[in-house]
């Protein structure tokens, strides 16, 4: 972690992540206020100027709330809305992430210190980017899908990545003047160019009632992707209402898909997925982009096309025109922005190739090497174990699961307290050893499949859509099928917004997992490390053991 980025725009350190209800009330009466309308926010489709009013009734401080655009999923300072500044003409795409608040590595208990946020003006922050504390993001600055932004971005600059680094310089735009010939008409037939991008550009509607009377599709498609996002609805349901809404699943019986994930509303028809392909939670397809280039906030139409018998890890993002070929494998958290050829497994932000991959068929109802054993040396589990995710099957042989994935729900979306969501993670067979010592944000997702190999030590944090798993796509087989390992979470671990934990992992004592971090080997005590590829940022400095 840079020093600048630790010092510059902090207020006063040292506050409890989570300190109880009467202490914080009498510190900030303002705070139960803005923990109610931050809650709305998250679990209800509200118009885009309602949700802006709300966050402003929270504290964020706009400098022209009528000229900011925002979409589904956007967390705006969750915990010091008061220290974020918004600019005019600012777009926070869908999932878009920015926080107030930085973790205090030199403490030995959860404690962070506040740091102010100043996103100026025609600024666009892409698809679940992540801002962090005490960053400004300067006028014409362009943030792109899923980077981590953990330094300033200079004027009229794009960046990507995470870390996010600079691409490109753009050319000055008037984010507040869209061309006039940008707008999108209802029933209009796409055309597209060589590169699969539509010729023509469009603006982002946020007008509830112009988008009412010029293209109610596009307001019925978006509630039921909100449906899909928030509400316990089975997989065959999801699938079948994105088929509804005009995504192309070549065969949507044969997909599986674990919610929530987000489906584009705004240009359904240009996403063509698969037979045999499995995509999973948290996951954003979207068949447009936004174009830097033109003057506004406009986005150009593109085709996303997923091939079969595809494997879409947690939190992957894909955007703009894209071709996954068939039998491929997407790292969790990889964003995937060009095309991708078959038998390949891809990782990173951009994804690259890692692998070459077998061609095997993703059929539910392969059972041709459901008897095969692996005696190797990778620490995961010698039997392999059936994907399912037919709820009746479910609820024929492992009841107790459905049970499981409705508390894990609940535990998610409800605004309880960090001790009963770990009581209930307990009850659901996580390894906690003290749940009154470990914090829970929002939307996280714990091990389910095989609960009991995720092991949780005392004063660890675990931030909001942070993705643990314990169990892992087998390739080498016909069929859908995983393999176990462990997870084990030593004392005094924090993991950042959104990083996923994945493969036979222990995270030692003390370690720090920043934002967005994809961990899929073991992490020595008392290290900070983040990226995708993850990296060592730097130590923390107090001792591993405690005497």
């Amino acid at each position: 972690m840079r020093e600048t980025a630790r010092t510059r725009g902090l207020a006063d350190p040292g506050y409890p992540y989570e300190s109880p209800f009467k202490e914080r009330l009498a510190r900030s009466p303002r705070w139960v206020l803005a923990s109610v309308l931050e809650y709305f926010i998250r679990i209800l489709p509200l118009p885009p100027k309602l949700t802006l009013l709300l966050h402003r009734l929270r504290g964020v401080r706009f400098r022209d709330r009528s000229s900011v655009l925002v979409r589904p999923l956007v967390q705006l300072a969750p915990r010091y809305p008061e220290d974020l500044t918004v600019g005019r003409h600012v777009f926070f795409d869908v999932g878009a992430m920015v926080l107030t608040d930085r973790f205090l590595p030199e403490s030995r208990e959860p404690r962070f210190e506040r740091g102010r946020v100043v996103i100026e003006d025609n600024v666009y922050v892409g698809m679940g980017a992540i801002v962090l504390s005490g960053v400004t993001l300067r006028t014409g600055a362009v943030v792109c899908p899923a980077s981590v932004v953990y330094e300033d971005v200079p004027a009229h600059t794009l960046v990507r990545g995470n870390p996010a680094r600079p691409v490109t310089t753009l050319p000055p735009v008037d984010r507040g003047s869209p061309p006039a010939a940008a707008v999108e008409r209802p029933r209009e037939e796409v055309q597209y160019d060589e590169n699969g991008l539509s010729r023509n550009a469009y603006v982002y509607e946020q007008s509830f009632f112009k988008t009412l009377f010029s293209n109610p599709l596009v307001l019925l498609r978006s509630f039921l992707t909100y449906c899909v996002l928030t509400l316990p609805i089975p997989p065959r349901l999801a699938t079948l209402l994105y088929t509804l809404m005009g995504v192309n699943f070549r065969d949507w019986k044969t997909s599986g898909i674990v919610l929530p994930i987000f489906m584009d509303p705004i240009h359904p028809r240009g996403i063509t997925i698969g037979k045999f392909s499995h995509i999973s939670n948290q996951s954003l397809i979207a068949s447009h982009f936004f174009d830097p280039y033109l003057p506004g906030f406009c986005y150009r139409k593109a085709r996303v096309t997923i091939g079969e018998n595809v494997f879409l890890g947690m939190g992957t993002v894909i955007g703009g025109a894209v071709h996954i070929g068939d039998h491929t494998m997407v790292a969790a958290n990889s964003v995937v922005l060009r095309d991708v050829k078959g038998n390949m497994g891809v990782v990173g932000n951009p994804a690259r190739a890692f692998a070459r991959l077998p061609s095997k068929k993703r059929d539910y109802e392969l059972t041709v090497d459901r008897d095969r054993k692996f005696l190797d040396d990778t620490g995961k589990s010698a039997d392999i174990y059936h994907f399912e995710h037919r709820i009746g099957r479910v609820l024929r042989d492992n009841p107790k699961r459905v049970l499981d994935f409705f508390l894990d729900w609940l535990a998610s979306m409800l605004p309880l307290s960090s001790y009963l969501k770990a009581s209930i993670q307990r009850f659901c067979g996580i390894q906690i050893q003290d749940p009154t010592r470990l914090i829970l944000g929002s939307m996280v997702y714990l091990e389910r499949l095989a609960p009991g190999n995720l092991s949780i030590g005392r004063n660890v944090t675990i931030q909001d859509r942070v993705r643990i798993l314990a169990h892992y796509v087998e390739p080498s087989v016909q069929g859908c099928y995983y393999r176990t390992g462990k997870v084990t979470l030593e004392d005094d671990v924090f993991i950042g917004a959104a990083a996923v934990i994945a493969n036979n992992v222990t995270v030692g004592r003390g370690a720090v997992i920043m934002p967005g971090t994809l961990v899929v080997s073991p992490v020595a005590p008392c290290t900070i490390i983040g990226g995708l590829p993850s990296q060592v940022l730097g130590k923390r400095n107090f001792p591993a053991e405690v005497p």
